[in-house]
């Protein structure tokens, strides 16, 4: 018989896989939602966009290596 403790072990993982499979879902149309631009393409996008947020979550090191110079509005 499983203890308490192991049925709360495993439920906490069951739950946590599905929200792990569920962050990796495409998009509705079936598309990535991840796409590979050109820095022509990125420039152009963000104009389009007034409301885009751009979070970079590299180290400070691989930022320190090169980044898009964004102006804050």
């Amino acid at each position: 018989m499983i203890s308490s403790m192991k049925k709360i072990l495993l439920s906490t993982t069951l739950i946590l896989s599905f929200f792990v499979a569920a962050c990796q879902q495409p998009a509705k149309d079936g598309k990535s939602i991840h796409e590979k631009v050109s820095l022509e393409q990125f420039e152009k996008l963000l104009a389009e966009k007034s409301n885009a947020i751009i979070l970079d979550v590299r180290t400070p090191e691989e930022f320190a290596t090169g980044h898009v110079k964004v102006q804050s509005t």
